[in-house]
C-alpha cells in the first residue's frame, strides 16, 4: 500500500482531532506490511504530535516490545484482517486508564481501520481500472491497422473491377461497414479516456448558513 500525502494528512487530522485527551501524550499509527520472503512487519506511517519525529519503529526500538503500564496497543482491524496497530502513550500514573479514554481510543482505532481499508480498496480499484484501460488501448491500437488495411484493399479492388458495377457496389458496402466499425472503435477510445462527471450539487459555490 502506497501512502499518499492526502491520505497521510487525513490520518494525522484524525489523530489531532483526538488531541491530548485524558493524559495522552503520543499517538502513533503503524500499518502492516509483508515483503516477499520476509515476515510481516509494522511500519510507522503517522503520529501525533507531528513535530515529534524521534519515535522509532517497532523493529528499531526493542523497548516497545516490553510491557509498559503507560502504553497500550489497539488493533486496526477490518473483519478478520489486521491492517495495523495504534500505539498510545500516556502520562497516567500506575497505568490507571480511565474507561472513557479506553472507549474513545477504541472508537478512534475503528475509524482509522475503516480509513485504511477504504484507501486500500481505492488503490486496488485504481490499479484494476488502469490495467483495463491499458488493455483496451492495446486492443484499439491493434484494431486500427486491419481496419485501415481493409479500406485500402477495398479501394484497390474497386480500381481492379473496372466497370463491374455489381461487384463495385458490394465492395463499397464493405467500405461503409468498415467506416461503421471504425466509429465504434473511436467510441471505445473516447470511453477509455478520463471523463469528468458533473457534480450533483452543481459547480456553484456553497455558502455556510449565518451564525
Amino acid at each position: 500500500m502506497k501512502i499518499s500525502q492526502k491520505f497521510e494528512d487525513l490520518l494525522l487530522n484524525l489523530l489531532e482531532s483526538f488531541g491530548c485527551s485524558l493524559g495522552v501524550t503520543h499517538l502513533v499509527i503503524y500499518i502492516a506490511r509483508a515483503k516477499n520472503g520476509s515476515k510481516a512487519t509494522f511500519e510507522m506511517i503517522g503520529q501525533w504530535p507531528r513535530v515529534d519525529r524521534l519515535l522509532k519503529s517497532i523493529d528499531d526500538d526493542p523497548k516497545l516490545k516490553a510491557s509498559e503500564p503507560n502504553r497500550r496497543w489497539y488493533p486496526l482491524q477490518e473483519n478478520d484482517i489486521l491492517l495495523g496497530v495504534l500505539r498510545v502513550e500516556t502520562n497516567l500514573k500506575d497505568g490507571n486508564w480511565p474507561l472513557t479514554l479506553d472507549t474513545r481510543l477504541k472508537a478512534l482505532s475503528i475509524s482509522l481501520a475503516k480509513c485504511i481499508a477504504i484507501e486500500m480498496e481505492r488503490q486496488t480499484s485504481n490499479e484494476e481500472i488502469n490495467y483495463l484501460k491499458n488493455q483496451v488501448s492495446i486492443v484499439i491500437h491493434q484494431l486500427r491497422n486491419p481496419l485501415a488495411a481493409i479500406r485500402t484493399y477495398a479501394k484497390l479492388l474497386i480500381k481492379k473491377l473496372g466497370s463491374d458495377e455489381d461487384s463495385i457496389e458490394i465492395v463499397e458496402s464493405m467500405i461503409v461497414e468498415q467506416n461503421q466499425i471504425n466509429q465504434y472503435v473511436n467510441s471505445f477510445e473516447k470511453l477509455n479516456t478520463l471523463i469528468k462527471l458533473p457534480l450533483e450539487i452543481g459547480e456553484e459555490r456553497l455558502l455556510l448558513p449565518p451564525k
